[in-house]
């Protein structure tokens, strides 16, 4: 009997994702409810034919404006998981995406109140009338092929009603009204232009496409990223953990503190590198901050691709051996050394240019290499 039980709790602690098979089920079940509601109905008709499956012209239903309220489905269940509405993948945005799909009336199935049919978005954003919650088509207001003036008056909106009777009313209304998506020429629902719609994008900086290239290694850019961002795990980041500032370990007298400005910019080491690389390209190197450094380098005028390029990677790769030169001294054990640093930023310089640019024999000092880059 106990092996029994033993058996039964072990094949429950190992069911395969529970919750997600339940919203799986459930996710199903609403669908088949929109299908069915009285709302829907004429619709499901129009789009998906009599005796249609769904799995056969799913893809049409998908352009269809009741598919949108399915996202408020999705939306409950990423709050019942504990995610706040709004965090998810982006799914709650029914309305809008919604108000850039009008309506082509043929057969006049389409929500008279809550469908863009008119192109200036639902009617029931007009009124306050209690009829707007009604499932009213548009085609319950015609009457022998024309506009039925006295349900319009009795019901429409005022403002709306010159609008109304200009919409011209289709000698097709065999046919099922069609939604026209009007963010393409070609009126066809795609994915693309609606993320770009509904994802919210920040203004795009000069500062951070400097950050980046398809010949600088990833890792030195990305820890120039984190750098500027403050998320490295320094004396700045720790504090927040109740954790003691410690002393630097880049520099001979270990006379500073282990923070980012230190490390990469203010540092009697980090400087000592900075006016080494900086006195060859004639510039007077500004340490009042790693941006302010940084951008002098990124602002300097280019006198050709190569030049560009190496103007845009070494204070990258000088940040990036900076950073490997205080965690060897700090973990490692290593007596932090100037030279050696000085040594693979050019290495690393001479790499990326040999990769670059391989029609090019480059020469073997950093000197000759900043002097050939500028020819």
């Amino acid at each position: 009997m106990q092996g029994r039980e033993s058996r039964s709790a072990t094949a429950e602690s190992t069911a395969p994702l529970p919750f997600l098979v339940s919203v799986v089920a459930a996710f199903s079940a609403q669908l088949c409810s929109f299908l069915c509601r009285s709302r829907w109905e004429g619709e499901r008709k129009s789009v998906l034919g009599e005796g249609e499956d769904f799995s056969v012209s799913g893809s049409v239903f998908l352009r269809s404006s009741g598919f949108w309220e399915l996202f408020l489905f999705w939306d409950m269940a990423w709050v019942r998981m504990g995610k706040k509405r709004g965090t998810g993948p982006g799914f709650w945005a029914g309305p809008q995406i919604e108000q850039h799909i009008q309506w082509k009336l043929q057969a006049g199935n389409c929500s008279f109140w809550w469908d863009n049919w008119l192109g200036s978005g639902p009617l029931a954003q007009f009124t306050n009338n209690n009829n707007r919650f009604n499932n009213s088509k548009v085609a319950d207001f015609w009457e022998a092929g024309k506009w039925s003036w006295s349900r319009l008056l009795e019901q429409a909106p005022a403002s709306q009603l010159s609008k109304i009777l200009t919409t011209e009313i289709s000698p097709h209304q065999h046919l099922p009204d069609q939604a026209v998506w009007n963010l393409n020429n070609h009126g066809g629902f795609t994915c693309s232009p609606a993320l770009e719609e509904i994802r919210e994008k920040k203004a795009k900086k000069h500062f951070n496409s400097q950050l980046w290239h398809k010949n600088i290694p990833f890792k030195s850019s990305f820890l120039l990223w984190r750098t500027l961002r403050g998320k490295l795990p320094t004396n700045d980041k720790l504090i927040n953990f109740d954790i003691q500032p410690s002393n630097c370990v880049c520099c001979f007298d270990k006379s500073g503190t282990d923070c980012i400005e230190h490390i990469f910019n203010s540092g009697n080491f980090a400087a000592k590198v900075w006016s080494s690389f900086a006195a060859t390209t004639g510039m007077l190197p500004d340490f009042s901050s790693l941006q302010v450094l940084l951008q002098q380098w990124w602002t300097a005028t280019p006198k050709n691709a190569a030049h560009k390029l190496l103007m845009q990677a070494t204070q990258i790769f000088i940040c990036w051996n900076l950073w490997k030169n205080r965690c060897a001294a700090k973990y490692g054990g290593k007596t932090t050394n100037i030279s050696r640093v000085k040594y693979v930023i050019y290495k690393d310089t001479y790499k990326m240019l040999n990769t670059a640019f391989p029609q090019v024999r480059w020469l073997t000092k950093w000197t000759d290499l900043i002097q050939m880059s500028e020819r």
